[in-house]
């Protein structure tokens, strides 16, 4: 396996924590309830069936793992997640918990994908980026209240959400914090937390 969790044959094999790994594989479609030990684990799990799942033949080319889900970068550049959806972390859609990779749907051509803790985010290949799951801190770059309503007491979105930023050639995200790094080298940060608290916050921080 390399560094990022992929095999050499580009399908997924194995994550540590919290999430039921799955194979990178659209043939893989069988979950079993008593193994969902997530958060939302009470949540019905989504049906397979009606998930848009990676076509045969997609490879996995990179994999970010949050603390209940995972998503994976396809080598059809789009993403696609699984695992814990409490607060759209999975970006379904719907806040249910995903049982197999599902696409996620609404981002153009991405270029990388990074999660953490409950939120992730997606740069494309155009140098914009691409944020959804929890936003308590404003790590999505984007204020609540632009925010469709996720769940009741939950500051979130289960969708993707293109962040206020362009030409970003990299980005970071930490358990409550989002940096990107644009092409000119100048880094910015949003959000609340320790590893991003020393570089430049930008302005749509909540």
């Amino acid at each position: 396996a390399g560094p990022d969790g992929s095999a050499r044959d580009g399908s997924v094999i194995s994550v540590d924590g919290n999430v039921d790994a799955r194979f990178f594989d659209a043939s893989v479609r069988d979950v079993d309830p008593a193994r969902d030990s997530g958060t939302d684990s009470t949540s019905p799990l989504l049906d397979a069936g009606i998930v848009d799942p990676p076509p045969l033949g997609v490879r996995a080319v990179q994999l970010a793992a949050g603390r209940e889900h995972v998503c994976a970068l396809g080598d059809d550049d789009n993403v696609y997640c699984w695992g814990g959806n409490a607060v759209g972390q999975s970006a379904a859609g719907e806040l249910h918990r995903i049982a197999a990779p599902a696409r996620v749907v609404g981002l153009p051509p991405i270029a990388s994908v990074h999660s953490i803790n409950m939120h992730s985010c997606a740069l494309d290949l155009e140098g914009g980026l691409w944020c959804w799951g929890a936003n308590s801190y404003g790590q999505l770059i984007v204020p609540n209240s632009e925010i469709p309503e996720c769940r009741r007491g939950a500051e979130c979105s289960p969708i993707p959400l293109q962040a206020p930023v362009t030409q970003m050639d990299r980005a970071f995200i930490a358990h409550h914090g989002t940096c990107t790094r644009n092409d000119s080298g100048e880094v910015r940060c949003w959000g609340d937390d320790p590893a991003v608290r020393d570089v430049p916050i930008g302005p749509l921080t909540n």
